[in-house]
């Protein structure tokens, strides 16, 4: 009947045959313990309990290997599930007897099911087994090692069950091996590279998992007279940012210290040592090599955000949206955290202005530093010292980004949040801050003249560049202060620029500026509701911006430049889309046909 091919009839057969066996396994084991000493007079009662457990092991294994075998690979899920939660009972259970290799190479076949359900019982078994059986480790060594290379790939299950408990295994094979993980060809470096790519899951939980992997980790690789003490977190940061400038060079990672610290990182937990005591992570901010800085600013940054609850790595997905909601701590732990904050900030930012003078017109420190300003606390600077450390920083700023050259948007959003960060909150450096943003806008619109009156005295004589320079700081200025006193010139640039020979990334720059032109007119408007003039001046800006826009998009979405650049037209639809909303702009009936013109082409584009 267990091999019917009716399904009621395998399955109800194979729940009597899996009952019997646990039966058998019971019966088995409490007759061993039973078992008489040797001694005088006992020896026919000893042979006969002998001979009965036999018989009964027998009657067990030929069941097994008749009836049982064949079910792990069933086509009814419900039957390949069961079978594998009996397996795992008597595995953990009768580990002298079930805790082989031949029985563990069932879940082999598990590991690989479809069903996430029978997956996540087979990394179930490994976990209980590696955690609950004392000499697991040895006893599954064959088949760690032969589907090493399966745990590996289900990490990244789309099952964020079975990815879970993929990673918690790998967690304990490298508890449970050590360093030995490598030498016994469990686990190789390359394989645990790969697993800790699980860092940027976009799955909280996953992350976390990853993070107390990447613990693990550091833990199997720190030296063993180093296991405690200053010496351990010396040791453990510099794995780190190792690992982090790894990620840096030969995987393209942008920012992988936010990931890394908010795996690390718990609010409800403890602080792992080597962060909580950062005299490590300071070092790697003061050192000569220019990686070594932007890695140490990375995590100064990151590690600031999470405590001010401020790191922001991406919409949750609707499976994992439980573990993105942040909760609130005791007091006592908030008490600490602050005091932690203040401290960090205090003492890495009157480092920022000496990192800026030695890597003078270096972009990825500058952008580093500026990632560390927008997450300070400004309030922990009371001393004159300090205050002047953080003056002068301001102006080190200044001078960096009026003298900023062409550079990727990462790094010109970082700049921008920089500046914000100096006048968002209310401290007494503030005003200072202000100051030094208005000087930096005449130094800027200073630039942007002088290169508007070159380009009439000699167009050859301008190079593309120089406007990408330009542009970029107008670009920073604009989402810092509002620029709608210079909305003639801006809208003068839109209109000299938006020709074939202009560069798709430079229209860009432009357009983007001038939408937040736009945009700081709005506030104006919703400040004061009551004035018209106000409306109406918002209204004549975008009607002028927005003329150019219409007329020129379609030559936009058509040139051979935009081939690997879509920007321009999808930042140009949005102002579209922006123009339509506001009830403040009315668009006529021409522009409204163009407007649906250029949908239509946006969206084959």
């Amino acid at each position: 009947m267990s091999e019917s091919k009716a399904r009621c009839f395998r399955h109800t057969s194979i729940v009597a045959l899996l009952a019997l066996v646990g039966a058998l396994n019971g019966l088995i084991r409490d007759l061993n313990h039973r078992l008489p000493s040797r001694g005088r007079g006992k020896k026919q009662q000893l042979s006969a309990l002998q001979e009965s457990i036999q018989t009964m092991v027998e009657l067990r294994n030929h069941v097994i290997s008749q009836a049982i075998h064949q079910r792990p690979r069933d086509v009814a899920p419900e039957i390949r599930l069961l079978v594998f939660e009996q397996l795992e009972k008597w595995i953990l259970n009768y580990d002298e007897e079930f805790a082989e290799n031949k029985y563990f190479r069932y879940f082999g076949m598990a590991l690989y099911d479809k069903r996430p359900e029978i997956r996540a019982e087979a990394l179930t078994m490994i976990q209980k087994c590696l955690v609950a059986t004392p000499e697991s480790g040895n006893r599954m060594f064959l088949f760690l090692q032969f589907f090493a290379g399966r745990l590996v790939e289900m990490c990244g299950d789309v099952n964020m069950r079975c990815a879970e408990l993929a990673i918690r295994v790998m967690v304990l094979i490298l508890r449970v091996y050590g360093e030995e993980a490598e030498g016994k060809e469990i686990l190789d470096n390359e394989m645990i590279d790969r697993v800790l790519l699980t860092l940027f899951d976009e799955r909280p939980s996953i992350r976390h998992e990853a993070g107390v992997l990447l613990r693990a980790f550091i833990d199997s690789r720190v030296p063993k007279d180093a296991s405690n003490g200053v010496a351990y977190q010396k040791a453990a940061m510099e794995l780190l940012c190792a690992f982090s400038a790894t990620l840096r060079s030969q995987y393209g990672e942008v920012m992988p210290e936010r990931y890394l610290i908010d795996a690390l990182y718990n609010p409800l937990q403890e602080l792992p040592p080597f962060l909580e005591n950062y005299g490590s992570m300071l070092d790697f901010v003061l050192s000569d090599d220019a990686l070594e800085v932007v890695v140490g600013l990375g995590f100064v940054a990151a590690l600031l955000e999470k405590l001010r609850c401020k790191l922001y790595l991406g919409p949750l997905p609707k499976e994992d949206r439980r573990q993105g909601i942040v909760k609130k701590l005791p007091p006592n732990k908030q008490e600490v955290i602050d005091a932690l904050v203040t401290s960090l900030s205090r003492d890495v930012g009157v480092l920022l202005d000496g990192v800026l003078e030695k890597h003078r017109g270096d972009v990825a420190i500058l952008s580093g530093v500026s990632a560390v300003i927008a997450a300070m606390e400004f309030k922990a600077f009371t001393s004159l010292e300090q205050v002047a450390r953080i003056n002068a920083l301001m102006t080190l700023m200044r001078k960096a980004t009026a003298a900023l050259p062409r550079c990727e948007e990462a790094h010109l959003n970082q700049i921008t949040c920089a500046w914000l960060g100096f006048v968002v909150e209310d401290h007494p450096l503030k005003s200072a801050a202000k100051g030094q943003i208005q000087e930096l806008l005449k130094q800027v619109l200073k630039q942007l003249s002088a290169l508007q009156k070159g380009k009439k005295r000699s167009e050859s004589q301008l190079e593309e560049k120089e406007l990408f320079h330009v542009w970029g700081r107008m670009s920073i200025l604009s989402s810092i202060v509002s620029l709608v006193d210079q909305w003639d010139l801006l809208k003068a640039s839109i209109l000299r620029y938006t020709n074939s020979s202009t560069s798709p990334e430079l229209l860009r720059l432009i357009l983007s500026t001038c939408m937040r032109c736009v945009l700081w007119q709005l506030k104006v408007e919703q400040e004061a509701a009551d004035s018209l003039e106000a409306a109406t001046t918002a209204s004549q800006m975008i009607g002028e911006i927005g003329n150019v826009h219409l007329q020129k998009y379609g030559k936009w979405t058509r040139r051979d430049k935009l081939k690997n650049f879509t920007l321009l037209p999808v930042d140009g639809m949005v102002f579209s889309a922006i123009s339509v909303a506001l009830r403040c702009y009315t668009m006529s009936q021409m522009e409204q046909d163009v407007f649906l013109g250029n949908s239509v082409s946006c969206q084959v584009f």
